[in-house]
């Protein structure tokens, strides 16, 4: 996609911009919209006074992925973390309006797939033939979600997730 094709999406407005991201799936699917990602992520570490636009349309394009099934809510979840945390080091300016750690950790929180006392653990990795694949996939989405989160704990502001996410914390040497 050329630059120009960058600001004519930037351009439209929400419905326009999903249109052009129907027709994008359809002729290269998914591979389409990370190329995207990694284009906007371009233009906002270029951009200085104007990267604002492009993390809109790049945060437009994140909430857009899930509805379209580009991304799951896990994952979802876990690209917003780290682009939130990648805009708010890069381009400081732009990180007005971002959602805030609080929001970004709630999201993760509510991706685990499982409970912090429901979750495989182990203390060594022969331990790990003992658990069931779906149990050893759960614990590793949930380490990739903490790890994510892990990043925002500076920033929260709500007491409950600040305790709930040092729960997972205590565990998360642990899980698979």
């Amino acid at each position: 996609m050329s630059d120009s094709g960058l600001e004519h999406l930037a351009q439209l407005d929400d419905g326009g911009r999903r249109q052009w991201l129907e027709r994008r799936l359809r002729d290269g699917g998914a591979n389409e919209v990370l190329n995207l990602y990694l284009r906007l992520d371009e233009r906002r570490d270029q951009s200085g006074e104007d990267a604002r636009v492009w993390v809109d349309l790049r945060l437009w394009l994140l909430r857009t992925a899930p509805e379209l099934d580009v991304l799951s809510a896990r994952e979802y979840a876990i690209d917003l973390a780290y682009y939130v945390l990648a805009t708010r080091d890069k381009v400081p300016e732009a990180a007005t309006g971002l959602p805030s750690s609080d929001e970004v950790v709630s999201l993760l929180l509510t991706a685990l797939p499982v409970s912090v006392d429901d979750v495989a653990v182990i203390d060594d990795v022969a331990e790990l033939r003992q658990l069931s694949l779906d149990r050893m996939r759960s614990s590793r989405f949930a380490k990739n979600i903490v790890r994510a989160a892990e990043y925002h704990l500076p920033h929260l502001e709500d007491a409950d997730l600040v305790e709930r996410l040092k729960e997972w914390l205590v565990i998360a040497p642990r899980l698979v």
